[in-house]
């Protein structure tokens, strides 16, 4: 069927807005026994603290400049022309419509900002199944990856088998790094990180990619969403209905696989929760609407009036004629 065709379903809308996403799920699922087996050994040979982290056991050393040298490559080719229906299918999964009270400039306009393109670059290029078992990554390494050094081959080795999960922030060193309890399972460990340490609180909860870094401690290689400690529950809700779901298929106890599909959830949990979360009302007691308002004041004697507010201890001037209360 035609990604711009009526869709099956007799809804009247186009296939790649109604089952599209939906065909796509079950055609992954319907994989066989034996590739379930596969990914179901692969994820239960990690170590306890890279299972943890939902990375694996992959060795060797990169550094950063393979790193950079190598996701520039990635990045370009999973930007090539033989993908532009892929993304189509994919900006349209992970994105969706714009809510109701959100406007289409303003919807676009966010999700094209710089965290929302890297999210969904490193989504389409390191999970997304374009079909069963088989991720961009995976086309790339199959047609370049005898090209590449060891040290980028062993990066694309480690975030290949990596997958972004939802951790509760326990605790924030300045400038050095997080401990991290993953929700779930509950396991904890720390990571090496610096720039995050200045935006997240304790209790913080945090959508991540967690890999072994150039030094072999755990990094943050991404940290998409990042969702206020009321949503804990609601998280942790939808994360045992996604694994009760999953059990049912040949997918079962395979958290790469199940991550994989969740972070579409993780992702518009986040825009519905914090990005366009619509603003509180405020009103008075007795149920009137409050507005916050501007008000000014003409004067007579602006010099005279400066000089009797600088003698006030309960207001700090800036010397510019503006005052803090």
């Amino acid at each position: 069927m035609g990604r711009n065709d009526p869709c099956h379903c007799g809804s009247g809308r186009k296939y790649k807005r109604c089952c599209q996403a939906k065909d796509a799920a079950t055609a992954a699922t319907a994989a066989t026994a034996a590739t379930a087996a596969t990914a179901v050994a692969a994820a239960t040979a990690a170590t306890a603290v890279a299972a943890a982290a939902g990375s694996s056991t992959i060795r060797g050393s990169y550094t950063h400049r393979d790193r950079e040298r190598v996701l520039e490559r990635v990045l370009r080719f999973v930007h090539g022309k033989e993908f532009a229906d892929d993304h189509e299918f994919a900006l349209e999964l992970l994105w969706g419509d714009p809510p109701d009270h959100v406007s289409d400039a303003e919807f676009y306009e966010r999700i094209g900002a710089d965290d929302c393109q890297i999210a969904y670059n490193t989504w389409f290029a390191f999970d997304l199944e374009l079909e069963p078992g088989s991720t961009p990554l995976d086309q790339f390494l199959r047609r370049h990856g005898a090209g590449l050094s060891d040290g980028e081959r062993a990066y694309l080795d480690i975030v290949g088998a990596s997958h972004v999960r939802l951790y509760e922030v326990t605790e924030v060193r300045l400038d050095e790094g997080l401990q991290l309890r993953e929700l779930g399972s509950g396991d904890t460990f720390t990571v090496r990180e610096r720039s995050a340490t200045h935006q997240l609180a304790r209790w913080d909860i945090v959508a991540a990619r967690i890999v072994a870094g150039t030094s072999g401690e755990l990094v943050a290689e991404a940290m998409p969403c990042l969702f206020p400690p009321s949503c804990k529950s609601e998280l942790e809700h939808e994360l045992k209905r996604a694994r009760r779901a999953q059990g049912k298929g040949p997918f079962a106890g395979d958290d790469r696989a199940l991550f994989r599909r969740f972070f579409v959830s993780m992702i518009r949990m986040w825009l519905d929760r914090v990005v366009f979360r619509p603003l509180p009302a405020f009103t008075t007691t007795d149920g009137d609407s409050l507005a916050f308002v501007k008000a000014v004041f003409d004067t007579s004697d602006p010099v005279r009036l400066a000089q009797l507010l600088e003698g006030r201890d309960d207001l700090d001037g800036d010397g510019e004629g503006r005052f803090v209360w």
